[in-house]
């Protein structure tokens, strides 16, 4: 999991959200772990809004 600023479309447009899965994954995790996945916690000026998608994120990490 990493946070960001921006938003996902603005990430994949310009190329960071992949840069950052890759880095992340392949260089940090590599093979250690059976499961890998990545998940970009974005920014937003509604910050009840915020806090709503960050715990549907993280509750269906709970579940999974």
């Amino acid at each position: 999991m990493c946070t960001s600023e921006h938003s996902n479309k603005f990430l994949n447009e310009i190329g960071i959200a992949d840069n950052i899965q890759r880095v992340m994954i392949a260089n940090r995790l590599g093979q250690r772990f059976n499961k890998q996945e990545m998940i970009i916690l974005v920014g937003s000026l509604d910050r009840e809004e915020l806090a709503k998608e960050r715990f549907e994120v993280v509750k269906k990490l709970g579940n999974g």
